[in-house]
């Protein structure tokens, strides 16, 4: 600050008519640097921890309640304790927790993990620092919480769960592989077959069942049976008709006594 305004002084003493650009400096000199710098042209880093600011002239460290030392880097009490006293036993989960805070007790999480004392998982869909990175995963996937890998949904796989399983495969990363027979497919999620019309994809349709995954019961009567395909009747010996409602001892009959 006082450089700036010398500066502009020496040239108003030598004669010189100030500008507007020392008056532009001078009044750029009476700004602090911006937070996290320190120094001549703020052109050094402050190097404070746990909350604390620096000093914009020289970078001294203020540090925040609780904390001491050069860089702020001390606690006041020791490491799981906290208080006024320092009698007070840190609530958080020691092993998801980098540190709770020496007067408040307050947790601070690991990256991965969440709540009050740092016992939850980041929700669905983000991971890191403070569960603040969304996850990079598609396709319904989630991500673990720590590393922010992705977790593929049923169905999918690759790096960012964008390639579908390959035909033949289904499920979790696609490592299982379909049993659908007689030229079914399965479902890339949860490998339900899906089968040609009249065909069950394990065996033919058992008796009096046709059509679609065999889900249509046959109409044939008097023990005919039906085709898988389309269901058509094949009737007893003895009868005939569209669904062998017909004997053919009725029929003979019926043809003798037409006038």
């Amino acid at each position: 600050m006082q450089v700036c305004e010398r500066m502009n002084v020496n040239r108003i003493e030598k004669g010189g008519a100030e500008s507007s650009c020392d008056k532009e400096e001078s009044n750029r000199c009476q700004e602090e640097c911006p937070i996290g710098t320190y120094g001549f042209q703020c052109a050094q880093t402050c190097d404070c921890h746990n909350g604390a600011k620096c000093y914009h002239v020289n970078g001294a460290c203020l540090c925040q309640p609780g904390f001491k030392g050069i860089h702020c880097q001390e606690r006041m009490c020791p490491e799981g304790f906290y208080g006024l006293k320092c009698n007070k036993r840190c609530p958080c989960n020691i092993t998801n927790t980098l540190s709770c805070h020496p007067l408040s007790g307050e947790c601070s999480c690991k990256p991965g993990w969440a709540g009050l004392y740092c016992n939850d998982t980041c929700p669905v869909g983000y991971y890191g620092e403070g569960c603040r990175a969304p996850c990079p995963c598609h396709n319904g996937a989630d991500c673990d919480s720590v590393t922010g890998s992705c977790i593929c949904a049923p169905g999918f796989m690759g790096d960012d769960c964008t390639i579908p399983c390959v035909a033949g495969t289904y499920g979790t990363n696609c490592s299982s592989v379909c049993n659908c027979k007689n030229d079914g497919t399965c479902s890339p999620v949860d490998g339900l077959c899906y089968c040609k019309e009249g065909i069950h994809c394990d065996n033919i349709c058992s008796q009096g069942r046709w059509g679609p995954n065999c889900s249509i019961s046959c109409s044939c009567e008097n023990g005919g049976s039906c085709s898988p395909e389309d269901g058509t009747c094949d009737c007893a010996p003895g009868y005939r008709g569209p669904l062998c409602q017909r004997s053919k001892i009725e029929n003979q009959l019926l043809i003798r006594n037409f006038p």
